[in-house]
């Protein structure tokens, strides 16, 4: 499902209204990360970089929403997943509520940081 939007605000706010509090509270988790994350529209969703390199995306489908994430990361936390429906590098949920936050946090400090060793290693 694509959605033509200007900016992530505008994004959310044209999704199906019964996702909009569950990506807004994604998006807050996301931006709470650190505080240089840059959020856009990158390939029709809201994409987070920092450091110019992706932090991670998310999108709400037809029938579910999908969080991108690093996926050396999501298949070492994946057992935190439980039975959620998980790709290589997304986790496809329904409801926020059977979603680990506090994985997921811990799955976006460990990008941000391997991607702040990475650029001070260059």
């Amino acid at each position: 499902m694509h959605i033509e939007a200007s900016d992530v605000a505008d994004y959310i706010d044209k999704c199906p209204a019964r996702r909009q509090d569950a990506l807004r509270r994604l998006r807050d988790l996301v931006l709470s990360i650190d505080e240089d994350v840059v959020e856009n529209l990158e390939y029709g969703m809201p994409t987070y970089r920092t450091g110019g390199q992706v932090l991670c995306a998310f999108a709400s489908q037809k029938r579910h929403m999908s969080l991108y994430l690093d996926v050396d990361l999501l298949a070492s936390h994946r057992a935190a997943f439980g039975k959620l429906n998980c790709g290589k590098s997304c986790v496809r949920f329904t409801s926020l509520d059977r979603v680990p936050l506090d994985t997921v946090a811990a799955i976006l400090t460990e990008t941000r940081n391997r991607q702040a060793q990475a650029a001070s290693a260059a």
